[in-house]
């Protein structure tokens, strides 16, 4: 099982390009580990962009010109969870006492808040006809380039260091009574979305 998600270059290419690259990988029936599908699935997007922009390296192009995706993915064997992370995708578990465990960490969540809370603000200030997209390219421009960077998040993005900082791992299902793979699609208040209206 696995959630990915998607997110557009701010050039031309779709998120859709990467997240349904690897999740094709994922979906492989063979005996391959997580981790060695997502490499196959980070590879072929690699070589995807390469095609479509053009270009014999990857690492000509700008970070934010990528098509990308973050991931939560799970297998179950023998009584264990085995999982590999990427981005902001979430692994989530409820446990048999009600408690709730957050496996993975949003590696995007403050970066996207800060620019959410700048558009918001820009939105009370200005006309409502203003692009506040373009106002806050910049920014977004700033955090995507942070990606697969020690300082910033992972995300498979074809490239070698997105593999680098991938996280995984597995635990065991004895106190778990629900799994839950989030993506941060689905916990966006509805009044942070309003920036979508703008393009």
């Amino acid at each position: 099982y696995a959630v990915l998600d998607g997110a557009s270059s701010l050039g031309q290419l779709d998120g859709s390009i990467a997240s349904n690259t690897v999740a094709k990988c994922l979906l492989e029936n063979n005996n391959n580990s997580l981790y060695e599908r997502v490499k196959k699935g980070n590879d072929n997007l690699c070589e995807i962009i390469k095609d479509y922009m053009g270009v014999d390296n990857l690492n000509i192009l700008n970070k934010h010109d990528l098509s990308t995706t973050g991931l939560i993915g799970v297998e179950i064997k023998n009584n264990r969870l085995f999982y590999i992370h990427s981005g902001d995708c979430l692994l989530v578990l409820k446990l048999k006492n009600e408690e709730i465990r957050v496996v993975s960490y949003d590696m995007l969540s403050k970066l996207d808040l800060s620019v959410l809370k700048k558009g918001e603000k820009l939105r009370e200030t200005l006309p409502e006809n203003t692009n506040i997209r373009e106002l806050i390219n910049d920014d977004l421009v700033f955090n995507r380039n942070l990606l697969n960077t020690e300082t910033g998040y992972s995300v498979i993005d074809g490239s070698e260091e997105a593999l680098s900082l991938i996280e995984e791992g597995n635990l065991s299902l004895n106190f778990v009574e629900q799994i839950l793979l989030i993506s941060d699609g689905l916990i966006l208040d509805r009044k942070s979305t309003r920036l979508n209206s703008s393009h």
